[in-house]
């Protein structure tokens, strides 16, 4: 009678561990389909994946990464005439104060828009608004011309791209809008925001 009693507790051990790995097994199932689903998408007849490195698509046969995906950045107002003006240019000054508190954001979003701004062949020239540690040249609104406008990076009390002459001003509250600010323009540029 025991022997029968220590079987009967062994199928029942063996029945909840098959329950539980049965469990386990759906609900990584369950994620990892659920998960493939969410991470992309279609927007404007892109496609966007997403990566480690941020949201990718491929625009005019480039692979290009975004830190915000198109619909996360799309309140963002930009007139046309700024995305124009980027789109006529071939050569692009992005400026800063080097001793802003957001320094590093700037940076990454800087060397980011250079980046994708050299894969479609504008030349973009990353500088600062003072002398600087860098050696980088000294650049502020003053230099901006109708052929070499000049991108300034700068802390504001609101998100906001502007423009004043040949000067656009990519003004931030924080580090995460100055890399929304710099993605809403390239998915200008790129056509993929209109």
């Amino acid at each position: 009678m025991k022997r029968h009693d220590e079987a009967k507790d062994k199928r029942k051990q063996m029945f909840m561990s098959l329950f539980i790995v049965a469990i386990m097994s759906l609900s990584v199932l369950g994620y990892m389909i659920g998960k493939d689903s969410n991470d992309s998408s279609k927007y404007n007849g892109f496609s966007f994946i997403k990566t480690q490195k941020g949201w990718k698509t491929e625009a005019n046969n480039k692979e290009i990464f975004f830190g915000y995906h198109p619909s996360q950045v799309s309140n963002i107002n930009i007139s046309k005439e700024i995305i124009q003006k980027i789109n006529n240019s071939f050569q692009i000054y992005t400026t800063s104060d080097e001793n802003s508190l957001n320094k590093q954001s700037i940076a990454l979003s800087q060397f980011e828009f250079s980046n994708i701004m050299q894969d479609y062949n504008k030349y973009t020239v990353i500088a600062f608004t003072d002398q600087n540690n860098f050696n980088k040249p000294i650049i502020t609104c003053a230099n901006a011309t109708s052929f070499v406008p000049v991108i300034m990076f700068e802390k504001y009390n609101q998100t906001e791209v502007t423009e004043s002459g040949n000067c656009i001003y990519f003004r931030s509250r924080s580090d995460a809008d100055f890399i929304a600010l710099k993605d809403r323009v390239l998915y200008g540029v790129l056509g993929i925001i209109n």
